[in-house]
C-alpha cells in the first residue's frame, strides 16, 4: 500500500515499510509476520488460536469469500482481526473480545439449542446475525456492529481491493459499475 494512504507516513510498523518500498508481495509477507504472537498467546494482547477461527467464522459469514471479484478470497480474516486486535488499546480489545465471544455464544440464546455459531449452517448463521443486528439491546447491535466494520475495513484495507475498486489512483481497471454512479 502506497505510504500516501496513510496519515503522516509513519503509521505502518518497520518491517511493513521496508517490505513496501520493496513491492507488494514482500508487503504482504511482512503483514503476515505480526501474526506470530496470535497463534501462540505470547502476551495477553493476543487472541487464542480458537478466537482467531471464530473471527474468521463469524467474518466469512458476513464478508464471503466471491466478493469484490475474489480478489480477497485469500486472506485470514482471523488472523487479520488478531492483528488488529493486539494493535488496539484495552478498552478496544474488551469491545473486540466481547463482540467475538457475543456472537458465538449467541445461538445457545437465541435457538435455544446447546450450538454455538460454528455448528450451524450458513442460512442459520446468517439469521442469527440478523437477529443480533436488529436487537432491541443497544449493546448488542453495537458490539456485533463494531464486529462487523472492524472486519469489513480489514479486507477493504487489503491493497488488492482497493485496487479493485480503483481506491487512490490504483490498478488499472475501472471500479464496478454501481461504485461509479455514487456521488
Amino acid at each position: 500500500m502506497p505510504e500516501s494512504l496513510h496519515s503522516e507516513g509513519g503509521t505502518l510498523p518497520a518491517h511493513e515499510r521496508r517490505a513496501l518500498a520493496r513491492g507488494y508481495e514482500a508487503w504482504s509477507e511482512a503483514r503476515t509476520q505480526g501474526c506470530e504472537p496470535v497463534r501462540g498467546r505470547a502476551n495477553t494482547k493476543s487472541l487464542w488460536r480458537f478466537e482467531v477461527r471464530w473471527a474468521d467464522a463469524i467474518g466469512r459469514t458476513l464478508l464471503p469469500r466471491g466478493i469484490l471479484g475474489g480478489v480477497v478470497d485469500d486472506v485470514d480474516l482471523g488472523q487479520l482481526y488478531g492483528l488488529e486486535y493486539g494493535d488496539s488499546p484495552w478498552y478496544i480489545r474488551l469491545v473486540m473480545r466481547a463482540s467475538l465471544w457475543l456472537t458465538w455464544l449467541a445461538p445457545i440464546w437465541i435457538r435455544k439449542r446447546p450450538r454455538t455459531f460454528g455448528r450451524l449452517a450458513q442460512a442459520e448463521r446468517e439469521a442469527v446475525l440478523e437477529r443480533l443486528l436488529s436487537s432491541d439491546h443497544y449493546n448488542i447491535r453495537l458490539t456485533l456492529m463494531y464486529f462487523k466494520l472492524t472486519v469489513t475495513t480489514l479486507l477493504i484495507g487489503d491493497p488488492r481491493a482497493l485496487a479493485r475498486l480503483g481506491a487512490y489512483g490504483l490498478g488499472g481497471e475501472k471500479p464496478p459499475r454501481a461504485l461509479r454512479s455514487l456521488p
